[in-house]
């Protein structure tokens, strides 16, 4: 494979696999029913083809919600494909497209991020806005205007209440997550806020009601009077569950909170959490977190990978099909770059080589989730 060509971000859907090239170029291969290949078509493809019809734009990140695909470009515009009857491809319609098409609402905006959900997409602006779209139905689009009954957004719309212009620079939104039916936002100051789904604890509130509008998380968790103090890092959202990389006095750690049917919140049990929690292994070094749909992933700075969670597709790599409660270091490989990581899907891609060979660092692959 020439070195142009060879993958340096995958994202994966419920039954698709998008990938980008070192140049650029965007790959899909996977189901294609709901049009999420982007192709024309709504046939199935084995191997990965490249999109024809973007040949002249560099694509520089991908975002795989179930069942359909965001791509932005260099220049910042974004475009869909796949399922669209939810809105979620923010075309202002609610049908499927399998063609990737450029949001036109979002032309003179240059996103810098994307994520999407089941039926929701966000984005994220340079300038720190953030826009949803798509089915707001448990409140995971972040506008306290909608009700359950009218929950549909066709176009991407910015959340008022995150509108940079009035904030100051440390409330400003800089990174986004989306989980299945609940969604996430890092703000400069390490402040994390969450609205959306909560009948599991995935916001980490304290409590199990959903949330309309965005709102602040308290990240103290089991010891908030100890005086410390935290600062989100980074966040990942599976199906009903996140994860949360917190700096807790210049050290990092994993803390987790929701639905704990099969171990993903790493606490050794199968009890849900309202609250974010240490997860009972800690991982020294640890430099990013992911969710699956009810597996977990954290990466150290020397490239160890832990896995726990549900693991009966062989989802975990540890060798068999159990589910594991607490983090496990996956020790036949190493990841070759931690900074980058794989984000939600049913199966992990990380870029990994055998810990013996010493190669040359790449990109790390980032991966999606599924329901």
């Amino acid at each position: 494979m020439e070195e142009e060509t060879m993958p340096a971000v995958v994202a994966c859907g419920s039954s698709h696999t998008a990938s980008i090239s070192r140049r650029g170029e965007l790959f899909m291969w996977g189901l294609g029913s709901s049009g999420e290949l982007g192709l024309g078509q709504w046939s199935p493809l084995e191997l990965p083809v490249p999109r024809q019809c973007l040949v002249q734009t560099r694509i520089v990140s991908i975002a795989a919600g179930a069942h359909h695909t965001l791509a932005i470009a260099e220049t910042g515009a974004l475009w869909s494909c796949g399922r669209g009857r939810h809105g979620q491809l923010g075309l202002g319609g609610a049908v499927d497209s399998p063609r990737l098409t450029r949001i036109p609402t979002l032309e003179g905006v240059r996103v810098v991020s994307a994520s999407a959900g089941v039926t929701h997409s966000m984005a994220l602006a340079a300038d720190g806005s953030l826009f949803t779209w798509g089915d707001g139905r448990y409140g995971q689009l972040g506008h306290k205007t909608l009700q359950p009954v009218l929950s549909v957004v066709a176009q991407p719309r910015k959340i008022a209440e995150l509108d940079p212009a009035p904030l100051s620079p440390d409330a400003r939104v800089t990174a986004i997550a989306a989980g299945a039916y609940h969604s996430m936002a890092l703000t400069v100051g390490g402040a994390l806020l969450a609205f959306g789904r909560n009948d599991h604890g995935a916001l980490g509130t304290g409590d199990c009601v959903d949330r309309w509008t965005p709102t602040r998380v308290d990240l103290n968790g089991e010891d908030p009077e100890d005086g410390r103090s935290r600062r989100a890092v980074q966040v990942s959202c599976g199906a009903s569950h996140t994860l949360v990389l917190v700096l807790n006095n210049g050290r990092m750690e994993v803390r987790t909170t929701g639905a704990n049917t099969w171990g993903q919140l790493g606490q050794g049990d199968r009890k849900e959490r309202c609250r974010f929690s240490r997860t009972v292994v800690q991982m020294p070094g640890v430099v990013a977190v992911q969710c699956g749909d009810e597996h977990s992933a954290a990466i150290t700075c020397r490239g160890v990978l832990y896995m726990w969670g549900r693991g009966d597709s062989g989802q975990l790599g540890l060798g068999d099909e159990k589910a594991k409660w607490k983090p496990t270091a996956l020790r036949a490989f190493k990841v070759v770059h931690p900074e980058k990581t794989l984000r939600r899907s049913k199966r992990s891609l990380p870029v990994v080589r055998p810990v013996e060979p010493e190669v040359k660092r790449q990109r790390m692959a980032d991966a999606w989730h599924v329901m």
